[in-house]
């Protein structure tokens, strides 16, 4: 039995949305850690390289948040271009979810993927929601039949 497109849009806006906090939640912690470990005597933080990783890594979860807001304002309010909609919110989400994650992990450095940190497990759980969605090539090949 094939499920209703109302329920495929609202199980794709689900997944965009533990996506988009995976994005927010990797950000958070990469910026909490570049501000406590020290190298060469200062934060990593205070690199131009880290700081250009985590804001790279607030633009990706900022987006990510917002447009997956719209396109569940856009679904509840009953918008012709809610699926649309869904389907970009999603295509975003997965993307910043996993650049957010390795990055995490790349600010974290060797200690990202250890057993002591937590940092690979976002990756883990971010290509897990992927896998349940179809992938990124899926969430793309739906988002390019729209017109």
């Amino acid at each position: 039995m094939d499920a209703s497109p109302d329920t495929a849009i609202r199980g794709r806006l689900l997944i965009a949305a533990l996506l988009a906090g995976i994005a927010a939640e990797c950000c958070e912690r990469g910026v909490e850690y570049a501000k406590v470990r020290e190298q060469f005597g200062q934060p990593i933080g205070a690199f131009q390289a880290v700081k250009h990783h985590c804001a790279n890594m607030a633009i990706m979860a900022h987006a990510a948040k917002e447009l997956t807001t719209f396109a569940a304002l856009a679904f509840t309010e009953g918008h012709a271009e809610a699926e649309r909609e869904a389907d970009a919110a999603l295509n975003l989400a997965l993307r910043a979810a996993r650049e957010n994650a390795g990055t995490n992990i790349q600010v974290h450095g060797g200690m990202g993927f250890s057993a002591e940190c937590d940092a690979h497990l976002y990756l883990k759980a971010a290509r897990l929601l992927d896998a349940a969605c179809g992938g990124l090539s899926e969430s793309r090949r739906r988002l390019m039949q729209h017109k």
